[in-house]
């Protein structure tokens, strides 16, 4: 008696089908549309063996693509290095004592880095009180909502500066 009334309840809605969240890898929906007969054969654990292995070939073939266009190489000669310093915004092109000193201290991290990353190796500097995470990246042809690009702004970066100077 239970088992129909549930059946008949959905049978009766409005929809001719019935959409699950989730989407696999191709975008296309992890659980195919189904009827509302289905549905409540589902419910009651009456539902086709053949539809329950074909959804779960499915999924584990999203699952096992995902993993692989998931992989990344995330080695410094793939992701590159950076190094961000506090510019003077009235000198852009110029070093300024403190980022010279800085560098020099540095020298030894820097030169290791450099032969590291190699083209993907980044000196970068951003202005106080003139930039902002935005104009940052923009300034590299980039958002901050995108992935590293190594040739513009890499994965690895050392801050150097404070909070206030920096503030990431």
């Amino acid at each position: 008696m239970i088992d129909e009334g549930l059946r008949s309840a959905l049978a009766s809605l409005s929809p001719d089908l019935f959409y699950f969240n989730g989407v696999d890898i191709s975008g296309e929906y992890a659980i195919a549309p189904a009827a509302p007969k289905q549905v409540a054969d589902w419910a009651l654990g009456k539902a086709d063996p053949e539809y329950l292995g074909d959804i779960r070939e499915r999924l584990i073939a999203a699952e096992e693509e995902a993993t692989r266009e998931a992989y990344i190489d995330v080695s410094i000669e793939a992701q590159g290095w950076g190094v961000i310093f506090a510019g003077d915004p009235a000198n852009p092109d110029q070093d300024t004592r403190e980022i010279a000193a800085l560098k020099e201290a540095l020298k030894p991290l820097l030169s290791w880095r450099l032969g590291q990353a190699g083209d993907y190796y980044h000196e970068l500097k951003y202005f106080p009180g003139v930039d902002t995470t935005n104009t940052f990246f923009r300034r590299r042809q980039m958002s901050p909502a995108e992935a590293p690009i190594p040739s513009q702004i890499p994965y690895y970066l050392l801050i150097v500066g404070s909070p206030e100077q920096i503030p990431y």
